[in-house]
């Protein structure tokens, strides 16, 4: 049992120890912020590109529930009256969106080919256009281009370019058209983006794949959420081979993607969490050599195993605390200047730093656990030490 007098005395000597020994003491705790300060500024880094690309992906696809079948383009487009008749289904619209790529004199740029009308470049795609214009009702042989194609193929607008899906790598003329307007470029890493694309009218794209009168989706918004549970059982009664999937669940496989990369990253943070373990334990088992002495004398007058205990591991709790307190600061510091640096990398978009309490309460706590485990065998191994052995060891 601890009396008041005992803990005052274990803060007062681990006090007393870390003052007297600065320069050991000033680098375990750096060790300790390392670590803190890498895992919070990581941390905080990959919650702002979740937000970011999750952002991304809601403004480019506006789109509550998305039907869609087995094959490339095998969904008849007559469906979409059927599904537009189920209560609070608010609208609806047909896309066909197949691989390939865009080609120009200057090259090819492989990317998204989406059929859409004219109507659902308002209402379900928010794109937002750097140049031109977006195509009319009955217009034919045009395309929106993404900004990354058009800077690689060097498409600016007037000009004809060639839309080739994949089915058609072996052989066929494509697609020509002209460049009526450039989209704003999306989320991209490293030179890749998310989503690349082109956008042409929806009957150019269903004669373009062979396929008229069949679609590869059906976009629907819904009038309130809360009925789209119920929407998706009516649309697999009408059609039971139907797939069906929210917007969300596909937010939720490019966060996958994101969580793999993040997760590699922050896994790297674990050698500053390793470096800092193994400074804690060799400051307290140098302190307890430096200490043999004393505690031969508190042993020598009744002074029990878990006092001795107490007194190294309330050393390493305090060292833990101010590196925690530093290393939090530094990982918040930290998460802004790597921020700066994701553009050098090819990361084109500017993430937000949200501070997260969760991610800051525990890049503090990782510190206090990491510096009492770390302390926990010489402790123990201080508190074993008697009288005779200490009087030995002088």
């Amino acid at each position: 049992m601890f009396t008041e007098s005992m803990v005052k005395f274990a803060w007062l000597f681990s006090a007393r120890d870390i003052t007297l020994r600065k320069f050991r003491s000033l680098l375990t705790i750096l060790a300790i912020s390392i670590g803190v300060a890498s895992f919070v500024s990581l941390r905080l880094v990959s919650i702002g590109v979740h937000i970011k690309v999750t952002e991304e992906v809601n403004q480019l696809i506006n789109a509550d529930l998305i039907v869609y079948g087995e094959g490339v383009c095998d969904v008849p487009q007559f469906v979409e009256q059927l599904l537009r008749a189920i209560p609070h289904v608010a609208k609806t619209t047909s896309i066909v969106m197949v691989r390939g790529w865009i080609e120009s004199n200057r090259g090819k740029y492989f990317a998204n080919i989406i059929g859409c009308d004219a109507k659902s470049l308002k209402e379900f795609f928010n794109v937002s256009l750097v140049a031109g214009r977006g195509f009319k009702e009955g217009e034919s042989n045009v395309v929106i281009v993404h900004e990354d194609v058009a800077n690689s193929i060097r498409a600016t607008l007037g000009k004809n370019v060639i839309v080739k899906p994949y089915v058609m790598m072996k052989g066929g003329k494509g697609y020509t058209a002209e460049v009526i307007g450039i989209s704003k470029a999306s989320a991209s890493i490293g030179g890749f983006s998310f989503f690349t694309y082109c956008i042409i009218p929806l009957k150019d794209a269903q004669e373009l794949v062979g396929s008229e009168g069949y679609v590869t989706y059906i976009f629907i918004k819904v009038s309130d959420k809360e009925f789209i549970g119920s929407i998706k059982k009516d649309i697999k009664r009408l059609f039971p081979k139907a797939l069906v999937t929210e917007q969300k669940e596909i937010t939720k496989v490019i966060n996958r993607i994101v969580n793999t990369i993040t997760g590699l990253m922050v896994a790297l943070t674990l050698i500053g969490v390793v470096v800092a373990f193994f400074a804690v334990a060799n400051t307290i088992m140098m302190n307890v050599r430096e200490h043999i002495r004393d505690i031969g004398i508190l042993k020598a007058i009744g002074a029990r195993k878990s006092y001795v205990l107490l007194m190294f591991l309330l050393e390493a709790f305090l060292l833990s605390v101010v590196g925690g307190l530093i290393g939090v600061i530094l990982g918040i510091l930290g998460s802004y200047a790597l921020r700066e640096l994701l553009p050098q990398i090819g990361v084109s978009f500017i993430v937000p730093i949200v501070l997260d309490p969760f991610t800051l309460a525990t890049g503090f706590l990782l510190s206090i656990g990491v510096g009492i485990l770390a302390s926990l065998y010489p402790s123990w191994r201080a508190s074993l030490i008697s009288p005779i052995e200490a009087l030995k060891y002088e």
